[in-house]
C-alpha cells in the first residue's frame, strides 16, 4: 500500500509538470459561424474549435468569447457574463482525450444591418491540479454580414406592374438594334433607316433587319445615398429595404437586372457596387451582401452613378432610382439623364418608406 501511493503521488507530481508547461502548446482553437450571411433577428451559431493534437490527455481548458457590440447570445444565462466594460461574453470548461476535436456552439443572433466580426477568442489551460493557469487569445477575424429587411410591398406592387408595362410598350415604339433577330428581304413597306446596307450588298439584294420584340426587359436598379437631409441615416437604412425588395420582386418575375450603388461598402474587395445582369440564388445572394456591407459614406457622387449606368444600357432600358428623396434637383437631374439616353425611369424615395 505504501509503494501504491508513493507510486500515485510521483504519478501526480509528473502529470502536474507536464499538463502545467505544455496544455497550451497541444491545443488548437478556431472560432467561426455557422452562416457568412444572416437575416436581421436570425438565430445563428457562433462555432469554437477546440483540438487537442497530442497523445496526451488535456484535464482542463477554459474559453471565454467576447460578443462584440450587435450580438445577442441566447445561450444559457450562467454562460453568459459581462465584464467592467459591459462587453458581454460566454465562457466554458472541457477537457480533451488525446487528438479529440471539440466543438462548442453558441447560440446568437443580430438584429441591426451591417458587418459584424468575431474578434477575439481567448483559452485557458491548466495543470492536472487546477493550480496554475495560462492563456492564449485567438484574433483571427471572422465575419458575418447582416442584410436588410424587407420594406413593405403593398404600395410597390401598385407602381411596379405599371413601370415593367411601360418598358414592355416602348421596345415596339423604338426598334433597338442590340434586340436584332436576323433580316429578311424589304418589301417598300418598311422605313429606309431599317434597310442592312451591309447585307444588301453580300445578297444583292435589299435587306431589312428583323427586330425581336418577344425578348424580355432588362433593369437597371440604381442605389444613391448622396442627400442634404438631416435624418440621413433613417432614409438611406429605407433605401436598403427598398433596393432589397426591388431585387427581391425582379427575381419573381423572372426579369434580368443588375444593380449598382454609390454607398461605400465595408470590408469589400471593391470600391466601387456593381453587380452584372442576371438573375438567381447566387446573383441575388451578391445583391444582399453588398447591401449588409453598405455604410453611410458615398463612394462617388449621384450624377456619376446615373451616368455610368444609363450610357452603358442605352435606350429602352429601365432604371429603378432608389434615393433618399428630399432633393428635387438631383430627381430631376437623374430623370433628364435617363430619358436622354432613352431610358425608363421609375423613382422610390426612402423618405416615403420610412417605418414601413
Amino acid at each position: 500500500m505504501i509503494f501504491f501511493l508513493i507510486f500515485i503521488f510521483l504519478l501526480v507530481i509528473v502529470l502536474q509538470q507536464v499538463t502545467g508547461r505544455r496544455t497550451l502548446e497541444r491545443l488548437e482553437e478556431s472560432h467561426r459561424t455557422s452562416v457568412n450571411m444572416a437575416e436581421p433577428g436570425q438565430q445563428f451559431d457562433i462555432i469554437i474549435s477546440l483540438t487537442n493534437r497530442s497523445r496526451l490527455f488535456l484535464p482542463y481548458i477554459r474559453f471565454r468569447e467576447r460578443m462584440n457590440e450587435g450580438f445577442v447570445s441566447h445561450a444559457a444565462d450562467a454562460a453568459t457574463k459581462q465584464d467592467g466594460r459591459g462587453d458581454s461574453f460566454v465562457t466554458g470548461t472541457t477537457w480533451l482525450r488525446p487528438h479529440e476535436q471539440l466543438e462548442k456552439h453558441i447560440p446568437v443572433s443580430v438584429n441591426r444591418r451591417g458587418r459584424y466580426l468575431l474578434r477575439e477568442l481567448t483559452v485557458y489551460g491548466g495543470d492536472f491540479l487546477g493550480l496554475s493557469e495560462q492563456s492564449r487569445s485567438y484574433k483571427r477575424l471572422c465575419e458575418v454580414v447582416v442584410y436588410p429587411e424587407k420594406a413593405s410591398m403593398d404600395k410597390l406592387d401598385a407602381v411596379f406592374g405599371g413601370f415593367l408595362g411601360e418598358i414592355s410598350v416602348s421596345r415596339f415604339i423604338f426598334e433597338d438594334p442590340v434586340l436584332t433577330l436576323g433580316y429578311r428581304e424589304y418589301t417598300g413597306r418598311e422605313p429606309m433607316k431599317l434597310i442592312s446596307w451591309s447585307q444588301s450588298a453580300r445578297y444583292n439584294s435589299l435587306m431589312v433587319k428583323k427586330f425581336d420584340y418577344t425578348l424580355e426587359p432588362s433593369v437597371s436598379v440604381l442605389l444613391n445615398i448622396e442627400t442634404s437631409q438631416k435624418d440621413r441615416e433613417d432614409a438611406i437604412e429605407s433605401c436598403y429595404r427598398l433596393g432589397r425588395t426591388v431585387c427581391e420582386k425582379l427575381e419573381d418575375q423572372g426579369i434580368k437586372y443588375d444593380f449598382s450603388m454609390n454607398a461605400f461598402m465595408i470590408g469589400a474587395m471593391t470600391l466601387n457596387c456593381y453587380v452584372s445582369e442576371g438573375m438567381g440564388k447566387r446573383h441575388y445572394s451578391r445583391i444582399l451582401e453588398s447591401l449588409g456591407r453598405a455604410s453611410y459614406d458615398t463612394s462617388c457622387p449621384c450624377h456619376e452613378l446615373i451616368r455610368r449606368a444609363a450610357a452603358s444600357r442605352g435606350s429602352n432600358h429601365g432604371v429603378i432610382f432608389i434615393t433618399p428623396g428630399g432633393d428635387a434637383a438631383l430627381e430631376r437631374d437623374a430623370k433628364a439623364m435617363v430619358e436622354g439616353f432613352g431610358g425608363t425611369i421609375m423613382i422610390l424615395r426612402g423618405r416615403e418608406w420610412m417605418g414601413k
